[in-house]
């Protein structure tokens, strides 16, 4: 091994055995990443060209029909085929629909086409997304997730900053069919690796193949919005949707009256994807966990809805007050740049902890209602809500980052009964000694003060349960907790302390 590669693999924190299965994720990561900025950068200018931004709507409406049909099928395939036909046959799908929709740009382009390619290129991401993580989850145990997911994970967010300043140059040379062919090779890549990935790694795969289900009665959905916790949790993700659509329109509208042309629209939609998976690079890698990990799910939660809050407000502010329309063009997409970072580096990590409290087969079912069946019915409501504000209100992006303020206020609202609920839920867990060893999830400020007040706990089992919890999370001060314990009143702690110090 070369001086160069046992320094990255020093700075990544990888171990004997991960480096070729990390790699291998790190380049499928990336060419995913890459046909995919190329295939949105694409869709987003031929629409915006040739309709209204009034179409949005209905775009938003037969993305959320799409993408519960495809969920659905997707979730009964899952029931029916091994993890490897099911990751091989997602990629094969995806390649051949984009293949599909490039060769019928150039053989027979229309405005259904160009809708089509507005509606799939959320479809896409979500398929990707889906094997990405279920193909990760086999490749690598929970412990080596807590390290190497993020990693793995950064190949889309080069791919978008280098695909973004790559836009200008295709499109010059080539113009959009170009971007449609060098998405589709890209995605031929994704392809490839991903193969590759699941025939190299089979007996891994085989091994997930051979776990026995847990025998258990679904949970409907009705049934799980009858929990407080659940209740909470399923507010804010369609609070969150509606925010984001809410400022995509108002963003898709300034854009289509500011900038003419399919060309100019996907260099400018190029350069701002770039922009935004260069800030997102940097905001994940820096801020995201250490954040996290001091403040806890409290002050996660309402970064997004404070940020938005400020967004909207300022752009708001500069149209009511009479301000050059460019300074509006420019809060409102300086706004939509953070929010995508926002989301991306905190919202994203957060809601994944927000299912620690859950038992492992429940963790599965809220996540499959969730994706499923929540986001998808979120996202058409809220598609069917903007579609009546616009056409008979006659609503304009100024009106809607108005009314995105008040929507901040209850979500920052919300966030905070959410944390209560989770803290309760979590205190629960854990005096039950239900929580799962190797839980997912970082351990956040919340859950690692819980852990630290059971440690004092009467009960032996219950404070020998959070040290084994603490361990397996890696907690930097177990080694003085351990001390501390030596003088804890109960015997059972003491003597258990007392061997993990000699041990140590």
């Amino acid at each position: 091994m070369s001086r160069w590669q046992q320094v990255l693999k020093t700075a990544l924190n990888v171990r004997p055995g991960e480096g070729q299965a990390l790699s291998l994720l790190v380049f499928r990561s990336f060419f995913a990443g890459l046909f995919y900025v190329f295939f949105e950068t694409a869709a987003s200018a031929l629409f915006l060209s040739t309709f209204d931004v009034e179409s949005l709507p209905y775009v938003y409406i037969a993305t959320a029909a799409v993408a519960t049909a495809i969920g659905l099928l997707y979730a009964r395939c899952e029931r029916l085929l091994t993890p490897s036909r099911l990751m091989q046959g997602t990629l094969g799908f995806v390649l051949a629909s984009v293949l599909g929709l490039t060769l019928t740009y150039f053989l027979a382009p229309g405005r259904w086409l160009f809708a089509a390619l507005m509606v799939w290129k959320d479809v896409l991401w979500m398929l990707v997304a889906m094997e990405f993580w279920g193909l990760a989850g086999c490749l690598f145990n929970v412990r080596q997730g807590k390290r190497l997911f993020a990693v793995a994970a950064s190949g889309a967010l080069v791919a978008g900053l280098m695909g973004g300043f790559m836009v200008a140059g295709i499109v010059k040379i080539a113009s959009i069919g170009g971007l449609l062919v060098a998405s589709t090779s890209a995605a031929a890549l994704t392809f490839a690796i991903g193969i590759h990935l699941t025939r190299r790694f089979s007996q891994r795969l085989s091994l997930a193949e051979e776990d026995p289900a847990e025998a258990s009665t679904p949970e409907s959905l009705l049934s799980m919005l009858r929990r407080p916790y659940l209740q909470l949790f399923f507010g804010i993700t369609v609070i969150s949707l509606f925010a984001y659509y809410v400022l995509d329109y108002a963003f898709y509208e300034s854009v289509e009256a500011r900038i003419p042309g399919e060309a100019e629209l996907a260099i400018f939609f190029g350069y701002f994807y770039a922009f935004t998976n260069l800030v997102s690079l940097l905001a994940s890698g820096l801020l995201s966990g250490r954040l996290l990990t001091r403040f806890g799910v409290g002050m996660t939660l309402s970064v997004v809805p404070c940020v938005l809050f400020l967004g909207a407000s300022m752009a708001s502010g500069a149209a009511l007050l009479g301000l050059p329309a460019l300074l509006f063009f420019w809060f409102l997409v300086a706004t939509k740049l953070w929010h995508e970072v926002l989301r991306e580096a905190f919202e994203e990590p957060t809601l994944r902890i927000l299912y620690q409290p859950l038992r492992a087969r429940e963790r599965l079912a809220v996540q499959a209602k969730r994706e499923l069946i929540v986001e998808p019915i979120g996202a058409g409501v809220c598609g069917v809500l903007l579609l009546l504000v616009t056409s008979l209100l006659s609503a304009n992006a100024m009106h809607l980052l108005i009314a995105l303020l008040p929507l901040c206020a209850v979500w920052v609202l919300l966030s905070g009964r959410l944390r209560e609920a989770y803290v309760r839920m979590l205190t629960t867990t854990l005096s039950k000694r239900r929580m799962e060893r190797a839980s997912a999830a970082p351990l956040d400020a919340t859950s690692r003060s819980i852990l630290e007040r059971g440690l004092k706990s009467p009960q032996p089992a219950e404070a020998i349960y959070c040290f084994h919890l603490l361990e397996e999370m890696g907690h930097p001060r177990l080694n003085e907790f351990f001390l501390e314990a030596l003088g804890h009143g109960r015997e059972d702690v003491r003597l258990y302390a007392l061997e993990q110090v000699e041990h140590r």
